[in-house]
């Protein structure tokens, strides 16, 4: 099992074992990027909208109906995930398109209530935070000790998918039973700094092996399937998604 984003998984797989992919074409920088600035276009259109638009209505969201609308967006993202392995892009497509509009809708809810909470530029603060993280990363990936990801992948695979499990238990104590103020294990004294932590350096990490996946697959010149591209650049909004999230919850939580 690999730390990897699961979106890249299966074109890690074919790239590994040397397939040879009927009706395929190599994957190159430009078809990814094209695609990847495509859905972070959709996903400001979609923040905007949860900023401004549509913060009253979810605002006013019964706790129950919020959590399982974050449940609804992981289960879009696997539905994605599934088109397109399955090769049928089309779906895949209309599906990235889905999630990146209403996953922008919902960080641009949280970007508000954190703005209106901490009122001191924070939303900003997160933001510039993630550009630099994301570059720094991006450059890590292309050293030796970036590419070198497999050992590494498997000593924290295990704790990354323990940590996702956690952090929807951490929001569900958080809204119904009021842990952490409101923040869930999260907001627990140091622990809940740590936690944070723990987020923001598996978000990171699973950055660094999207590109470094990303890397090998254009540099090798083999042929992938279908909608490879779309998978790749899909794959990577959503890891750096998770770590503006990351980002943004530890500033706050630094500020209480």
């Amino acid at each position: 099992m690999k730390v990897e984003n699961p979106v890249f998984e299966e074109a890690r797989q074919i790239f590994e074992r040397g397939d040879v992919v009927e009706h395929g074409r190599p994957v190159q920088y430009p078809d990814v990027l094209i695609r990847f600035a495509g859905l972070a276009v959709l996903v400001v259109v979609g923040a905007a909208a949860g900023w401004t638009v549509l913060f009253p209505f979810l605002d006013g969201l019964d706790s129950v109906l919020f959590f399982a609308l974050i449940l609804g967006l992981v289960g879009v993202a696997w539905l994605t995930i599934r088109a397109f392995r399955k090769g049928n892009t089309g779906l895949g497509v209309v599906l990235a398109v889905a999630y990146a509009l209403a996953e922008g809708a919902v960080i641009g809810f949280i970007s508000r209530l954190f703005n209106d909470v901490f009122a001191d530029g924070i939303v900003g603060q997160a933001v510039l935070a993630t550009a630099v993280t994301v570059a720094v990363v991006v450059g890590y990936s292309a050293s030796p000790w970036g590419k070198r990801t497999g050992r590494a992948n498997k000593v924290f695979a295990i704790a990354i998918i323990s940590y996702l499990i956690f952090s929807l238990v951490s929001i569900g104590l958080g809204m119904f039973l009021g842990v952490g103020g409101g923040w869930g294990i999260w907001g627990m004294g140091v622990v809940g700094i740590i936690a944070c932590l723990v987020g923001v350096v598996f978000a990171s990490w699973s950055i660094n092996v999207d590109i470094v996946t990303l890397n090998d697959i254009v540099e090798s010149g083999q042929p992938m399937p279908k909608g490879t591209d779309w998978l790749l650049a899909f794959g990577i909004a959503v890891s750096i998604l998770w770590l503006y999230l990351e980002i943004l919850r530890l500033l706050g939580r630094s500020k209480r």
